[in-house]
Order: C-alpha cells, then structure tokens, then sequence
C-alpha cells in the first residue's frame, strides 16, 4: 500500500474527471475470521478520492465509492455504494509495497497488492454528461447518421428531410432548408467541402447545399424514385453514390455524372481507399472498383451473407469485412484480395475503422483487432450493445451503447470513464479537442468531451 499511501498523503483531490489517475489494484485476500481463500475481489483507488470494488474476471462494472485518507490518524474512510465491505474509518494496521492491513472495530480486512486484475474490466469512473448546448427540432425522428462540422457550424439532416446548420459555439439556428419538400427524405450522409454540403435523400435525389444560407445549389435525381443507400463520398474533385438501382455513380462537383457501373446487386455499403472503392453488395458479395472510372477491378464471392452495414474496415492494407450468417470476420489484402485471416471464434457482427484503429463489435463486447492477423489487442464487456459506430480521437475511444457513453483508452483498452445516457442515438458521435457532439430523436446536443 506504501505506493498508494504515498500518494495519499500529498492528496489534492481534482474538480476535474478528466485529470484523475488510477492508483491501483489490491485484492481482498481474507477479512477477520475466515479462511485463507483465492482472491477474487478488489478495490480499484483513484487519486481524486473515487474508488470502485469488483471481481477479478468479473463482466459487471465495479461499484464506485469514496475514500479520504487520514494522515494524522492513519486510517482510510471509506463510502461504499454496497455492502461488500462495510463503509466507516478503517485503520491502517500494516503498509508495504505488497500487502496492507485495515480494521474496522472488530473487523479486519487484509489485502494484497495484484496488477493482474488489470486484464480485467477497469473500474470506470461514472461521470454526467456536461451540456454546453442543446437544440430540439420540432419534426423529432433521428438524425442522419453521418453529420457534418466545421470551424463555424454543426449540419445535420432529419428523416422528414430537413438540414440545418447550428452554430456549434452556442446552438443557435443559422439556417434551415427542407430539400425533400416535407416528405419522408433521410439525409443518411452529408459530406462536405470548404464551401458546401453534399446529401442524399431517399426520393434518391442527390444535393450540393451552399453553407452559407442553405440553399440548394443544384440537384441530380437517380433513375428510380428510391434511397440513395448508405452515404455520399466526396474524395478531391469527385462525388460518389451508391443508389438503389444496383449501380455505383461518381458525379464532378457541378453535378455532371463522371461515370456509371452496373453491379449484380445493391452495393449496401462501401469505403474509398487509395482510389479504390471496396463495397459491400448483395448477399454475399465484394467487389473493389477503380475510383477513377468505375471499371471493376475484382469480385469476391463467399458462401455466406455479407453484412450490409457497417462499411468495410480498412486499415493496414488490409480489408475487413463481416459475414453475417456466420458471426465471422474476413480480411483480405487491399491491393490483391487474397485471403489473409478468418475469425470465426469470436462472434464479431462487425469492424469498424477510425484512425487507423480497428474494432470489432460483438454481443455485449467489443475489441480492438490486429488488421494483420486478427489477434485481439485488447477487449472490454458492456452490458448493453452499441447502436452507433465508435470513433477514435486524441488516442480514446467514444462509443455509445444503449445506456450510456463510454470512453476508453485506446492503446490498452482501459476504461476510462462511463456516464449514463439513456438515450438511442444512431448518430456517429462528432468528437472534437473540447467537445463531443451527439444525437437522438429530436435533439441535437453538444457536451464536454470527457
């Protein structure tokens, strides 16, 4: 505990989450009476007087308490959100770099240090959602999935095809523009670039939006009155759609169709890597096109379903895709599309790149992948599944699941801190230096990034 103690004795405990540091682990070895057994339990101490107690291999999130260290009397209060232990001052018996000793009136609880439990879940300091702003849309329904911002504004589209532009400094309306004319127009994607917004709608219509007021600088109909599916790309020069007619398109910026390729199926969802275009079509199907003109550069067939979302991981020159039926993970190499790994152990249902970083998502889990071989790097069980993608930002992970948004150390899989949200949000969270931007069903907020 002289670790720890130390660190208690020059305590000055942080207004602030974001700057606390985890001290340690010490198991619970035996308490007063009982027999000599196996650790399984353990407190988790922070510098800012937070702590949380858990088991070792343990899926459930350990339950957060304080402590306040005592140096005239050399003891440790503690409050307890349980009753795995009792709360109340307890009295620092015995202190080494190993073990440490505390008692509580008749009761004695010894303890020993162990990292191990490390491997394990991380006690998360649960902490609210500070907001800075928030902005309710009258119409309701969910945001589009992919929004959009700048040094000035944030843009987001609605499902009765509404966009607008907030001011992301304080929430305020800039402007407002109803591109699909009232009727049910999901803007799934805005791309952007320094001068304008770039959206697609399910009439399947495709729009350049000026930022400046909103308006509608040109738009470009599909042959069928349908959803553009998934996203609009605007990568230099070029506009990529992938429409439901079973085609892939790429439009210049004035608007003017570039080229035009038939594919056998629907192509679901796609990245554009290294000018090429990796996509997702049909059941069971993968085809890589040439980003300049659209010739098809090589197909993929597998036995089994390809899933339609999320859009294939790419990272490392390799290709990541998931194959729904079996719960497996498929990577091929980027350039030849041979076959590099399977992972069918696991039960991904998806992977996910973001900065370079891949993740892999399961039933209530989630891990960060080796785009090389597939090893998991590190992994970390969730009560509730996510509902929207994950993104890596300042070396930290920000996903939300169903209860709540989590944030985790990206390098070691460490969480770092949780707070309850209990709202859906499909929208990809927009992570800033100071501020996370989030979305669910008629509002738009923006908070503190933790």
């Amino acid at each position: 505990m002289k670790g720890i103690i130390v660190a208690l004795l020059f305590l000055s405990l942080s207004p602030s989450v974001s700057s606390q540091k985890f001290l340690g682990y010490w198991e619970i070895v035996k308490q007063a009476g009982e027999s000599q057994q196996v650790p399984t339990e353990w407190i988790g101490f922070y510098e800012n007087g937070t702590f949380a107690l858990g088991r070792i291999g343990s899926s459930q999130l350990g339950k957060i308490g304080e402590w306040v260290f005592d140096k005239k009397e050399n003891s440790v209060r503690l409050w307890l959100d349980n009753r795995r232990i009792d709360d109340g001052k307890y009295v620092i018996e015995e202190i080494s770099d190993e073990k440490m000793t505390m008692s509580l009136l008749w009761k004695r609880i010894y303890l020993a240090r162990n990292e191990k439990a490390a491997k394990f879940h991380i006690p998360p300091v649960n902490i609210e959602v500070k907001l800075t702003w928030r902005f309710d849309y009258e119409e309701g329904g969910y945001p589009n999935q992919v929004p959009a911002i700048d040094d000035k504004a944030f843009y987001f589209g609605s499902d009765v095809g509404n966009i607008r532009a907030l001011d992301k400094e304080t929430g305020e309306r800039i402007w407002e523009a109803n591109a699909e004319a009232g009727s049910r127009g999901f803007f799934h994607t805005i791309a952007q670039d320094e001068g304008y917004l770039y959206c697609n709608g399910t009439q399947g219509n495709l729009y350049k939006i000026d930022k400046k007021n909103g308006a509608v600088v040109w738009k470009v109909a599909m042959e069928f009155d349908d959803d553009i599916l998934n996203k609009v790309t605007v990568v230099e020069d070029m506009i990529f759609v992938n429409p439901v007619s079973k085609e892939f398109l790429a439009f210049n910026k004035e608007g003017k169709e570039l080229w035009r390729t038939q594919l056998t199926d629907l192509a679901f969802s796609y990245t554009i890597h290294n000018d090429k275009i990796y996509a997702n079509i049909g059941m069971g199907s993968f085809v890589v096109l040439d980003a300049s003109n659209g010739r098809i550069l090589t197909t993929k067939n597998t036995s089994g379903i390809i899933n339609y979302y999320p859009e294939p991981a790419i990272a490392e020159n390799t290709v990541i895709i998931c194959d729904l039926s079996r719960k497996q993970l498929k990577a091929y190499d980027s350039e030849t599309m041979r076959e590099k790994w399977i992972d069918s152990t696991h039960q991904f249902m998806g992977a996910y790149e973001s900065d370079g970083v891949v993740l892999a998502i399961s039933n209530n889990r989630f891990s960060r992948i080796s785009p090389s071989d597939g090893s998991i790097l590190w992994e970390v069980k969730d009560k509730y599944p996510r509902i929207c993608d994950p993104v890596v930002y300042d070396d930290k992970v920000y996903l939300q699941s169903r209860e709540k948004i989590i944030v985790v150390d990206v390098k070691n899989g460490k969480v770092l801190y949780e707070s309850i949200f209990k709202h859906k949000s499909f929208m990809r969270p927009i992570v800033t230096k100071d501020a996370l931007y989030i979305g669910y069903n008629g509002r738009i907020m923006k908070a503190e990034r933790p």
